[in-house]
């Protein structure tokens, strides 16, 4: 029997792929999120409702919860406590109030609780940020033996009119852009973060595990990927190499489980994309 799904945060750039990667793999899932439904049957909440939330956990059984959630890096200097309340102290509510249950926790954490100038980074490593964000996701990750949480960039189309990744960004530009030479990276798109997730539960991962392309790469290139997968011809990257990061992240094996090459990705993403039309509008022309 398939398992039921709760996604927290299902509008959000990863979690709207994540919902709709399980539903239409035959998963019962549900999906939650503060004001703007994917599905009919969303449940509008603001997770600051802590009452609410608990009443709605309560009343409802799930075998896992994807906490998709998060305040990002400019909106977290922007609103400090948001931030900590969202980042840190959401997941370990969840992880509390299932402790003494079966449901499993997801918790998605980022490549940002690592400085970037120490790479590569392994799972073990102490994470070193001295960013807001980074240190809110810190706190916000669960390590225990029946939990997981996954350190990852992603990157993907957002929901609608959502407008707050580089993907999106990018994928609305014309003219002359800069691409980030010296910012190195092995992040994944959304839909491989909906298809990880799902050899995760079947195969029971827990603890703290990274998920990236075997192969780093510069987001300068990530932009030229994506040019020319999604044929944006009237785009032109110049290099830029101001910043300088790199958060290479080290992976475990995954025995059965073989992550794709970024061409891969983006390719199986333009194909997602075209499949989904009515949500990614803003990506195609008429």
């Amino acid at each position: 029997m398939k398992k039921t799904i709760l996604v927290i945060g299902a509008s959000g750039m990863v979690g709207h792929v994540i919902s709709l990667y399980f539903k239409e793999k035959g998963y019962e899932v549900a999906t939650l999120t503060r004001s703007q439904k994917i599905f009919k049957d969303t449940i509008l909440l603001d997770l600051k409702d802590e009452l609410t939330l608990k009443t709605f956990l309560e009343q409802n059984d799930f075998d896992i919860i994807v906490n998709c959630s998060a305040i990002l890096v400019h909106q977290s200097e922007e609103s400090k406590n948001n931030a900590v309340f969202i980042n840190s102290y959401i997941p370990h509510f969840l992880e509390a109030f299932y402790k003494d249950s079966a449901t499993k926790i997801i918790q998605l954490s980022s490549d940002g609780v690592f400085n970037g100038d120490k790479s590569p980074y392994e799972e073990d490593r102490k994470p070193d940020t001295t960013t807001f964000y980074g240190k809110t996701k810190i706190l916000g990750e669960l390590d225990n033996p029946k939990d997981l949480t996954i350190r990852a960039t992603f990157f993907g189309p957002n929901f609608h009119n959502g407008n707050n990744s580089l993907f999106h960004w990018f994928m609305t530009q014309k003219g002359l852009v800069k691409g980030f030479e010296a910012v190195i990276l092995n992040g994944v798109t959304s839909l491989e973060a909906a298809e990880f997730i799902e050899y995760a539960i079947e195969n029971e991962l827990t603890g703290i595990k990274h998920l990236g392309t075997s192969n780093a790469y510069s987001k300068y290139e990530l932009l030229q990927n994506i040019k020319k997968v999604f044929n944006k011809t009237e785009i032109q990257i110049i290099k830029d190499t101001e910043i300088q990061s790199d958060h290479t992240l080290v992976l475990s094996d995954y025995s059965g489980y073989s992550i794709k090459t970024l061409e891969e990705q983006l390719l199986r993403l333009h194909d997602w994309m075209e499949n989904h039309p009515q949500i990614y509008t803003q990506y195609f022309e008429d």
